[in-house]
């Protein structure tokens, strides 16, 4: 049965981003197969409905957070104090209000999301999940003498995972960071992933500790190894050494955070295919600097996402575009637009989904926000980021949600 929706703006968020007044959607199942004028649509389709002084646009996608750390109560204020403190946490923390954050993910209107697992103990509530999910398995492991044996449980949990995958749930292989996976490891990992065509997803860059131990072998974590692992003495990689891993890839890597990233990181980042998602509110919060949102995306395509609730005060999607449009001082408008797209179309494109954008073809995930007066608007990109607190409804893959 075909169903038509309309609302007095459309944003389809195509490359262009164009915006229809009393827009509809026609939809089949999953599937788009009108968009355009919303009288039009219902003469074609059938009768719909409207909704007044509303947005309808593409459902959200949240390309970065860690369901599995649900709990907030760790130390911020700079990067190695809150590692410390997720150590000493985590076990009492991990895997604790997972249902509540994928109820606040879709309230905040994201219908997609990639999440990143460290222990598995999120595949089912994520498989039967309204939300489209790109599931990446994470690796870590730093000594060697047990090299097999990580490599063989972290592959135990990509094949228990890929017996959940469909249209709907899609799995990738995650790298946790260039201080904490081996070369044996990663040249593994990219492996698999090159075979199989899964995505990538990494955290590389994130905070000062990081960059100086990859560059000085020195710092935080020259400590932090000395406790945990002393066969560990020096960085695995430089920051260009660890990119040249993932140079042949060509379905491209999500790279998280690269707050600390230079020139020549970019630039490898893009012969890479990759794409660079940042979370500011994370990045803040963990003591360091935002990224240079306007400086970065000159370079490659930048995703937004919330990170997890170890590391931020809500999975709102919302307020962490609200945080990049405030913090930058590009023009407000075309910044709106910028920031719409890089958690919608252009998000879609770096995780490989068929959504993210309003056009025939493409998946029915759809959201719709109560925004008042957007009728006289002609910023309505701006406005939808200033005021959209909640979605009122939302459709992912066919289905209404709410």
């Amino acid at each position: 049965m075909v169903k038509v929706i309309g609302a007095s703006k459309l944003l389809t968020c195509n490359e262009e981003c164009r915006i229809i007044t009393r827009g509809g959607v026609a939809f089949e199942y999953n599937h788009i197969i009108g968009v355009g004028d919303y009288d039009a649509l219902c003469q074609e389709f059938g009768q719909g409905q409207f909704f007044e002084s509303s947005i309808l646009m593409p459902a959200l996608i949240n390309a970065h957070t860690h369901l599995e750390f649900s709990e907030q109560g760790f130390e911020y204020g700079s990067f190695g104090n809150w590692l410390d403190s997720v150590m000493a946490k985590r076990d009492e923390k991990v895997g604790v209000g997972m249902l509540q954050s994928i109820q606040a993910l879709l309230k905040s209107g994201v219908g997609s999301i990639g999440a990143i697992s460290s222990y598995g103990m999120d595949k089912e509530i994520l498989a039967d999940s309204a939300l489209n999910v790109v599931y990446f398995c994470e690796l870590i492991g730093t000594n060697e003498a047990k090299c097999d044996e990580i490599w063989d449980s972290f592959h135990q949990r990509v094949k228990e995972s890929l017996t959940l995958q469909n249209e709907r749930f899609k799995v990738g292989i995650g790298i946790h960071s260039p201080y904490s996976v081996m070369p044996t490891l990663l040249k593994k990992a990219v492996q698999e992933a090159k075979a199989c065509n899964m995505p990538m997803s990494v955290h590389f860059l994130e905070s000062r500790e990081e960059k100086e131990w990859l560059q000085q072998s020195n710092g935080y974590f020259k400590n932090f190894y000395a406790r945990i692992n002393p066969a560990v003495q020096k960085s695995f990689y430089s920051p260009l050494g660890f990119l040249n891993y993932f140079e042949d890839l060509q379905q491209g890597v999500l790279f998280v955070h690269c707050t600390q990233a230079q020139d020549e990181h970019l630039q490898k980042i893009a012969q890479c295919h990759g794409s660079i998602v940042t979370c500011p509110r994370s990045n803040r919060l963990l003591g360091g600097n935002l990224l240079q949102y306007d400086w970065v995306r000159g370079f490659v395509p930048v995703l937004v996402a919330t990170d997890s609730l170890a590391s931020n005060t809500s999975l709102s999607l919302l307020e962490e575009l609200r945080v990049l449009l405030f913090a930058n001082s590009a023009p407000l408008a075309p910044l709106a637009d910028e920031l719409l797209l890089s958690v919608t179309r252009r998000a879609a494109k770096a995780l490989g989904l068929n959504n993210g954008i309003l056009e025939v073809g493409r998946d029915a995930d759809i959201s719709l926000f109560e925004i008042q007066d957007i009728e006289q608007s002609c910023k309505e990109s701006l406005q939808w980021l200033l005021y959209a607190q909640e979605v009122q409804r939302m459709w992912l893959g066919g289905e209404e949600i709410f």
